[in-house]
């Protein structure tokens, strides 16, 4: 089912073609103004806006421009009563691929709209399948990466244990050295228990899913916020969940659910560091599909950033404080459980992950049907 944002003053002809193409199996929304067509985005995203390029107080363009940044993925088709190439052109500019000469008839519209998600689907289609070979190729390196690394590291930190040892002999008890030698080998210590965690991380970029059979209780969501309670209290931000009641369990291995559940959350909590505010946990069901939000009121993502928010080793947080491959892991965890992950977010007004589940159970290889 196609989701349709119509946006146009006019409201009888806005209203009849909502009714028309909800006949023909669209799931419409409708706006009369820009601001109220912007807020609808906010809310929730659309496949595809026809926008009505004459709008009163915000004109199309404006509203258009505006859009595009609240929703990169959406597909815009204009309506106009100008034919002219110019329109055409700075509609294209702005980030629209279709425009209609009103009046415009429902099977005009509804055929634009089809071609429209088409073309949305296909764009995130390649976009997966690209992010998919990305991880891939990345995940056979990283075995063999992981693999060199930690066997010097585990010698490091074994010399570095020797060393601490030997400064507690008698020879040492004296040195004016001792305290900053010990300072110097706790770091060590620390350091390399830093590299461990990254490599341990690497592994995990292209692990596989676990066996399927073991379904998880919706419930889960509150055991992930449970345990982040004491960081949560000192950052000062407020835990919910919203879990409808009686939700079905989902059938997926609940390992591969805590581990994309948690790195959502301690991403969020992260980005409300020194702040405050809220971390909301919800569970719904959509049109057969499990879908798990994580949304935080912290300061957002802007949206040239969103494009690379999943990109293994991309960080937004400073030089340090971040190994760039928590959201990288969440995507490749749930792509291999049939789902995808999307990101909505305003610079200033928080963000918002959605990751969607099939609530029937994934084949494995040599599964009879």
């Amino acid at each position: 089912m196609n989701s349709v944002l119509l946006v146009d003053d006019e409201r009888d002809f806005t209203d009849t073609l909502a009714e028309r193409l909800r006949a023909r199996g669209f799931a419409v929304r409708t706006a009369y103004r820009g601001e109220e067509a912007l807020e609808a985005l906010r809310r929730a995203d659309s496949e595809v806006v026809v926008l009505d390029l004459g709008l009163p107080g915000m004109d199309g363009f404006e509203v258009l421009r505006a859009a595009h940044a609240l929703r990169p993925q959406t597909e815009f088709v204009l309506l106009t009563a100008d034919n002219s190439l110019d329109t055409a052109v700075t509609g294209m500019k702005l980030g629209a691929r279709d425009y209609l000469v009103k009046p415009a008839g429902t099977a005009a519209v509804a055929r634009a709209i089809e071609d429209a998600a088409d073309r949305r689907r296909h764009r995130q289609a390649r976009l997966r399948m690209t992010e998919t070979a990305k991880l891939a190729a990345l995940g056979e390196l990283a075995k063999g990466v992981a693999h060199e690394i930690n066997n010097p590291l585990n010698i490091m930190i074994n010399e570095a244990g020797w060393i601490e040892d030997l400064l507690e002999d008698k020879e040492f008890a004296d040195s004016p050295q001792k305290p900053e030698m010990l300072r110097a080998v706790a770091r060590i210590h620390a350091q390399a228990e830093r590299c461990k965690a990254i490599t341990s991380k690497l592994l995990t970029l292209r692990r596989a899913p676990d066996a399927p059979g073991a379904a998880t209780s919706p419930e889960f969501l509150t055991e992930v916020l449970r345990r982040r309670e004491e960081r949560a209290r000192e950052l000062n931000v407020r835990l919910e969940t919203d879990i409808p009641e009686g939700f079905p369990a989902l059938p997926h291995p609940p390992a591969d659910l805590e581990m994309i559940l948690s790195n959502l959350a301690d991403n969020a909590l992260d980005a409300m560091s020194g702040t405050g505010g809220v971390l909301r946990l919800g569970l719904a069901l959509e049109d057969g599909e499990a879908v798990m939000r994580v949304a935080d009121t912290g300061p957002g993502v802007e949206p040239a950033l969103q494009q690379r928010i999943f990109e293994p080793f991309f960080s937004t947080k400073e030089v340090g404080k971040g190994t760039g491959l928590g959201l990288a892991i969440c995507w490749s965890l749930v792509e291999a459980l049939g789902g995808r992950i999307t990101i909505y977010s305003e610079k200033g007004r928080g963000a918002r992950f959605s990751v969607r589940l099939p609530m029937t159970e994934r084949k494995t290889e040599g599964t009879n049907d």
